[in-house]
C-alpha cells in the first residue's frame, strides 16, 4: 500500500506515485517521463505505450535512501510529441526529509 505522508525519513528508502490521464479526444503517441528525486537522483523512463482517450497510467517509483535532511522537491515532466496542453505534463511536489 502506498501512503502519501508528505515526508520521508532520512536514510530510508522513498516513494512516489503518479498517474498520467489523456483528457484528449484522440490517442495519445508514445511519452516518456523525467523524474527527479530527492537525494539527487534523476530516472528517466523508456518510451511508455500511447493512452487511449480518457485512459490512465498509474506509476510508482521508489528511490533508495536520502541523506539529507531538508525539504526537497520531485519533479516529474511528462514528454510527448503531439500534446496541445503542455501546462499539465508538469508536477512539482515538496517532499520534507526528517532524521
Amino acid at each position: 500500500m502506498f501512503n502519501n505522508t508528505g515526508v520521508i525519513n532520512y536514510n530510508q528508502p522513498g516513494g512516489v506515485q503518479f498517474a498520467v490521464h489523456n483528457v484528449g479526444s484522440k490517442t495519445s503517441d508514445t511519452w516518456t517521463f523525467e523524474a527527479k528525486l530527492p537525494g539527487n537522483i534523476t530516472y528517466t523512463s523508456d518510451k511508455q505505450t500511447p493512452l487511449k482517450p480518457n485512459e490512465r497510467a498509474v506509476l510508482t517509483i521508489s528511490f533508495g535512501p536520502t541523506k539529507e535532511t531538508s525539504t526537497q522537491n520531485i519533479i516529474i515532466k511528462i514528454d510527448t510529441k503531439s500534446d496541445t496542453n503542455f501546462a499539465t505534463n508538469y508536477l512539482n511536489q515538496p517532499v520534507l526529509v526528517l532524521r
